[in-house]
């Protein structure tokens, strides 16, 4: 590197998680799955100046993203009035 010359390195990393995504009143705990991802980024500038009046810049960048779902049950989901009353509310929202 010298003073006609710059290089700019950047790197950024986004996780997140969620935990028995999709759980609600008809839907079972074991029904539910855990989310995981992360998003990746990393870029590169290069400026070099080559005389008063132009600069040459390069960048180059790269993303990856990965999610891991983790069901918290085994076999088929399937769609379960446990938790609920006779209405299909819960017993939380007054239902006998």
């Amino acid at each position: 590197m010298s003073t006609r010359q710059a290089l700019t390195v950047e790197a950024l990393a986004f996780p997140a998680s969620t935990r028995s995504a999709g759980l609600s009143p008809r839907r079972d705990a074991l029904a539910t799955a855990n989310n995981r991802s992360v998003d990746l980024f990393a870029g590169v500038t290069d400026r070099v100046v080559l005389n008063g009046a132009n600069v040459l810049t390069v960048r180059a960048g790269v993303v990856a993203h990965e999610t891991t779902l983790v069901p918290n049950g085994t076999g088929t989901a399937h769609l379960s009035p446990a938790g609920c009353g006779e209405t299909g509310m819960p017993p939380s929202l007054g239902a006998r």
